[in-house]
């Protein structure tokens, strides 16, 4: 098994710093090949990050740009830059433990799988705000499960993944240009290559720990990616990634996402009256978010485009 692992970043130096350390700290087998860091800044402020780490990693490190902005273009650069059979998937503001590619890779060899998943677990620091749970994992929300289980479609995302390069470059992109700067991009393709018979299976012991920046510490960073991540959803649905599309699906999820925001609605409320701890009516809050998304798409109102970004100030 050969693997590469890549990671885009943007304005992240410090976070990027950190996770190389990690990798070059990996134990056991495989071994990690190389290392393929796209930036997505026209600027290269990763660049300095990368050529410092060079002479202290056990692996061959690549540092890349992709001068537009989005996170499509920059995630298919470093998958076609890469060289392994297997390609590693992390986000530049993750950590991960020295087991962390020993555990995917024997999970993948348990499983026959052709992708291994893991959580991605939020480091909340000590200071944190009431809202927010002292839990990392409950911020995104998903049951746990147990290693090995196949993947539930609504938790293919691409913050922690091993998967083999033969499978992800089966369509063209292979992720969507189309959801670069909106965020989606992950769900769409991962759920069509699970349709073409791709096998992806769950690793509880392979963690990613994301640090949570300033701009994490507000509730309206929350409640906007929670409702962009419906806006995806429901966008998926009638594009369907999720299933075969009739006259049908629109109504349908329509009423669904009117029931689940009545429920939303009805439970945040109950729960302030309550006096319930602020993280149980945050969570309602967030569902309520949620649902408008799938209003948005419906609606046809604006998409929100969480990763059009600013550069950053000289």
């Amino acid at each position: 098994m050969r693997v590469s692992v890549c990671v885009n970043t943007f304005h992240r130096p410090q976070t990027l710093g950190q996770l190389l350390e990690d990798l070059a700290a990996l134990q056991g087998e495989p071994t990690l090949s190389e290392v393929v860091i796209t930036d997505n800044d026209a600027g290269g402020s990763g660049r300095a990050t990368v050529e410092a780490a060079m002479d202290k990693v056990p692996f061959a490190l690549i540092h890349q740009i992709e001068p537009e902005q989005n996170i499509s273009l920059a995630r298919n650069r470093g998958i076609h830059r890469a060289t392994g059979d297997w390609i590693g998937l992390l986000d530049d503001d993750e950590r991960v433990a020295p087991d962390w590619l020993a555990q995917k890779a024997a999970q993948a060899a348990r499983s026959s799988a052709d992708g291994v998943f893991g959580p991605v677990e939020q480091q909340i620091p000590d200071d944190a705000p009431a809202w927010m749970p002292r839990d990392g994992g409950s911020l995104h929300g998903y049951a746990p499960l147990t290693s090995g289980t196949v993947m539930p479609a609504n938790m293919l995302f691409s913050g922690n993944v091993l998967i083999r390069k033969a499978v992800l470059t089966g369509r063209d992109g292979p992720f969507d240009p189309g959801y670069g700067l909106s965020g989606g991009e992950d769900a769409d393709l991962f759920n069509a290559l699970r349709r073409n018979g791709a096998h992806f299976v769950w690793c509880a012991e392979a963690p990613a720990i994301e640090r949570l920046g300033p701009e994490r510490m507000q509730q309206t960073w929350f409640l906007t990616r929670s409702r962009r991540g419906a806006q995806d959803y429901a966008l998926q649905v009638l594009d369907g990634v999720y299933g075969p599309v009739s006259a049908s699906t629109r109504l349908r999820l329509g009423l669904d996402a009117a029931a689940k925001w009545l429920i939303a609605v009805l439970g945040y409320t109950a729960l302030r009256l309550t006096g319930a701890a602020p993280p149980q009516t945050f969570a309602w809050r967030r569902k309520v978010a949620a649902q408008l998304g799938k209003f948005d798409v419906l609606l046809g109102r604006g998409r929100i485009l969480e990763y059009q970004k600013k550069p950053a100030a000289k």
